[in-house]
C-alpha cells in the first residue's frame, strides 16, 4: 500500500492561467482481512492511520474508503465505526 495521495492525480489548468491538482478517490475491495474502527474522542485520521499503516500521510485511504460517515476529515463523530481496508484497488 506504498500509493501516495496524489499518485492518481491529475493537473487541472484554469482560463486564467491557475492551477491546481486533483485525484481520483479510491476503490476497495473488501476482504477478510478489513479492520472496522470505533472513532475514540481526539482521535484523528492521522493517528488512526499510523496506528494500523505506520504511516499518518495514508489518512486518505481511510477517508476514501468511508464517504457516508467522514464528511469533514477534521471533524470525526466519536462512536462512528469506519472500514480500515487492507487492500486498495488502485483504478
Amino acid at each position: 500500500m506504498a500509493q501516495g495521495l496524489y499518485d492518481n492525480g491529475y493537473i487541472v489548468v484554469y482560463n486564467e492561467g491557475d492551477q491546481s491538482i486533483h485525484r481520483d478517490f479510491l476503490d476497495f475491495v473488501g476482504g477478510v482481512e478489513d479492520i472496522y474502527h470505533t472513532i475514540r474522542e481526539d482521535e484523528t485520521l492521522y493517528v488512526i492511520a499510523r496506528t494500523y499503516y505506520n504511516s499518518s500521510s495514508s489518512w486518505y485511504i481511510i477517508a476514501d474508503a468511508n464517504p457516508e460517515i467522514i464528511d469533514d476529515v477534521f471533524d470525526l463523530t466519536v462512536g462512528e465505526v469506519i472500514l480500515i481496508p487492507r487492500q486498495v484497488l488502485v483504478t
